[in-house]
């Protein structure tokens, strides 16, 4: 109980810090304050631009999808590239800074993903910085800016890229013939890709820039008192995974962002986020809880795209160094199922992932005498295992392979696309299957153990029958024999009875145990509780109330968020929904940072944007409170209540239909 009053104060400090320091609506979360700034992500599902309080910067552009090596150990990490959207700007020969302006605010537009900063100096001009990553240019971003002058002024603008740590051999070169193009290559670290970044100054009044090397391009400027003056640097950042020649590629997209107008540029990107926002979850009553839905799932749209097979890492595209960008369950278990139900090309996309590495699944399952396909703990576009090697999930949290298979089942349970499950998601779960029958042991009583595992509890090394992998592989046998009668395939026998006789363990008082010899220990996150959500392999109400109010006691407070929205969601399928949304808040406002109310891992970290969190928050809201579930006959919705003070939930663009869904 100590440890819950604890997490109820945090999440009440928490809520006065950032209701302090942030305004807005439902779209538009606007920050006063920088003095405690966790930055959000501009993001097209390709690059990730993090924002800086610093004027006119960007903590750091990273690149979906392009991994090497970061240091001496050789462990894979998704790389960054040099950030080519960073201005410099003096007034009157002085450099504007933190600590000479006034009047600094930023507002996240998440509708419209962008991300503004305006600020005067000293009653000489005000000035307004737009960023956003282009939604439909997925290698490309621009950045607006507006001065208005109120005295007669003299501006300098630098735009010097940011060259991350972790690329060497930085060069830089300006204009190609007569094209004013700016661009740095550089080199990863062991020089697996060459990472190029390229960008244009222009304005419609026309600029004399200048380059000087690394120091980057400029121009300057006189602005008569009254007047307002426009320009804008627009580029791209390429690599040798996309391109063969991705220094040329670079110039060329931003030659090609420069010559439409940045209002073009601009209409074609908000068409691109419109069309996502048709999947969106509307809260009537309740404004702060509003925002909060709303900055999860703009961070998975800005992490995820829909036309290339790539994963998402549990830090998304907000940073190169969290978990080195890797993929793990994360994805298929928690961010996965809000996405893939609001938007079916993203599902697909996710899912088209783990169907290119099945092959080097298999491969991986061999090296370790087991058939079928074992899926890294941790992956990368090589699809591969990256672990490091001290930690032990690379070789014993095998729950993933399973995670992956039901995840397939689900996304053809929602959208019924029959030549998808033959041609995609079959094979993964055929493979998934003949992995955990190769991994099951049988015992002399017609029981079925999986040995030496660790399991979503990952306090627990090395341990015998840990639930949550005993009820995923039961699940995933159970989903390939589904998938084989809808396909008219012959079925596995073994399939059906594997998973009828693996082995559970309880206490005296009736608790599911979390692991053979299992006593009570603090465990980081939900394990049993996961058998009755998401894998819905529980549902007599009373064992999961049990299993609920034991493991809510020993469950650590500063593990990370998606424990407490699991409870949430069964206490609302048990009916006690005052207890779900307590804990439903306590789950993610103890995590969240100012001045925009992002959320980090645990209370005590600050790596944000934790968007495994996210996906967790809005599991809670559309499989909780929204009463939605995926079963054989698609979505369906039971009735729920929701909290006291919130009026209505709508969910729209459900489903292969674009369907909505409400809840008064």
């Amino acid at each position: 109980m100590r440890n819950i009053t604890k997490l109820m104060v945090a999440a009440i400090s928490s809520l006065i810090a950032i209701s302090a320091s942030a305004a807005g609506d439902g779209w538009n979360i606007v920050a006063t304050d920088h003095s405690n700034y966790h930055g959000v992500v501009l993001g097209n599902g390709h690059i990730g631009i993090l924002s800086s309080a610093e004027l006119f910067h960007s903590q750091e552009i990273v690149l979906a999808g392009v991994f090497d090596s970061y240091n001496e150990t050789l462990i894979s990490r998704v790389q960054s590239a040099p950030i080519f959207t960073n201005l410099d700007i003096w007034v009157d020969g002085e450099k504007l800074t933190l600590d000479n302006i006034d009047n600094w605010n930023q507002t996240i537009d998440m509708k419209n993903a962008t991300l503004t900063t305006t600020l005067g100096f000293k009653g000489k001009c005000r000035i307004s910085y737009k960023l956003l990553a282009i939604r439909n240019l997925p290698y490309c971003a621009m950045a607006e800016v507006r001065i208005e002058a109120t005295k007669d002024v003299n501006i300098r603008v630098s735009n010097k890229y940011s060259v991350p740590k972790s690329l060497s051999d930085a060069t830089a070169s300006f204009k190609d013939g007569s094209l004013p193009v700016y661009w740095v290559r550089t080199k990863s670290y062991s020089g697996r890709h060459i990472i190029c970044s390229a960008s244009i100054l222009s304005s419609s009044e026309g600029l004399d820039v200048t380059a000087d090397g690394l120091e980057g391009q400029s121009f300057t400027k006189d602005i008569a008192q009254g007047k307002t003056f426009y320009f804008n640097v627009v580029g791209a950042s390429c690599t040798t995974k996309e391109f063969k020649d991705p220094v040329n590629e670079a110039k060329r997209q931003a030659v090609y962002c420069w010559k439409q107008a940045p209002a073009t540029l601009e209409a074609a990107h908000k068409a691109a986020w419109d069309e996502l926002w048709k999947g969106d979850i509307v809260v009537e009553g309740d404004l702060r809880l509003q925002q909060d839905i709303r900055m999860a799932l703009y961070h998975l749209y800005s992490s995820a795209c829909t036309d290339a097979a790539i994963s998402l890492a549990p830090m998304g595209l907000s940073t190169s160094t969290g978990y080195n960008g890797h993929y793990f369950w994360d994805t298929e278990t928690w961010m996965y199922p809000p996405l893939m139900m609001l938007n079916q090309k993203i599902g697909a996309s996710l899912l088209k992932y783990r169907y290119n590495g099945l092959a080097k699944a298999c491969q991986n399952a061999a090296n370790h005498g087991y058939a079928g396909a074992m899926y890294p703990w941790e992956g990368d576009t090589d699809y591969e295992e990256v672990t490091p090697v001290w930690a032990l999930t690379g070789a014993f949290e095998h729950h993933i392979t399973a995670d992956i298979g039901i995840a397939m089942w689900n996304y053809y349970q929602v959208y019924k696309d029959k030549e998808w499950l033959r041609n995609v998601g079959y094979p993964v779960i055929k493979q998934v299957a003949e992995f955990w029958k190769s991994r099951v042991t049988p015992s002399a009583d017609g029981r079925y153990s999986i040995l030496n595992v660790v399991g979503a509890d990952e306090y627990a090394i090395n341990v015998d029958n840990n639930a949550f992998t005993n009820g995923a592989a039961k699940l995933a046998l159970l989903d390939a024999v589904a998938a084989s009668s809808e396909l008219g395939l012959s079925i596995d026998p073994a399939y059906q009875k594997i998973a009828d006789n693996l082995s559970f363990t309880y206490s005296k008082e009736g608790v599911m145990m979390e692991y053979d010899g299992y006593k009570g220990q603090t465990i980081k996150q939900a394990d049993v509780n996961l058998l009755a959500y998401p894998l819905d392999l529980i549902q007599d109400k009373a064992q999961i109330k049990r299993d609920v109010e034991y493991y809510k006691k020993v469950m650590d407070p500063n593990g990370p968020a998606m424990g407490g929205m699991i409870l949430s969601i069964l206490y609302q399928k048990i009916g006690e929904t005052d207890s779900c949304y307590d804990l439903f808040l306590e789950s993610y406002r103890s995590r969240q940072r100012a001045p925009f109310g992002v959320l980090t891992e645990s209370p005590n970290s600050q790596n944000p944007y934790f968007m495994t969190g996210a996906g967790g928050l809005l599991q809670a809201v559309i499989f909780g409170f929204g009463g939605l579930e995926i079963t054989p006959s698609g979505i369906v919705q039971h009735p729920t209540v929701l909290p006291k003070g919130i009026k209505s939930l709508t969910i729209t663009g459900v489903g292969p239909d674009r369907k909505t869904y409400t809840v008064k």
